[in-house]
């Protein structure tokens, strides 16, 4: 019927970026966008089935159908949980006296007498 225009982004972990504008038959999907820009020869590293993509930030499947002047984004995979990591700064930055103090007084608050 017609083309669309989709740009596919991806920043690697050394923060260089790969950014493509695609040329793309109407009805394309994220799969076939990728295959045709180039990115798995570039990053031979990633292969189809590991990659999480998204347009816009809102996670697609790679069987998902483009629109016009959508922005297909690549992701790197976690190498941290958010979690874990602020668990882990907030941690370091805690004073491991002080802690247990607040820690035993808290638990004897919550001992009922008997």
């Amino acid at each position: 019927m017609g083309e669309i225009c989709v740009q596919l982004v991806y920043v690697g972990e050394a923060g260089h970026l790969f950014d493509v504008s695609l040329q793309l038959a109407f009805g394309s999907t994220v799969e076939q966008a990728i295959l045709h820009s180039g990115f798995l020869s570039k990053y031979p590293s990633l292969t189809l089935s590991t990659l999480s993509c998204g347009v816009y930030s809102r996670r697609k499947r790679l069987d998902d159908v483009l629109l016009n002047n959508d922005r297909l984004e690549v992701y790197r995979p976690l190498l941290i949980d958010p979690k874990d990591r602020r668990r882990r700064v907030v941690d370091a930055k805690r004073n491991p006296k002080k802690w247990r103090q607040e820690l035993s007084l808290r638990q004897q608050a919550y001992k009922k007498p008997i």
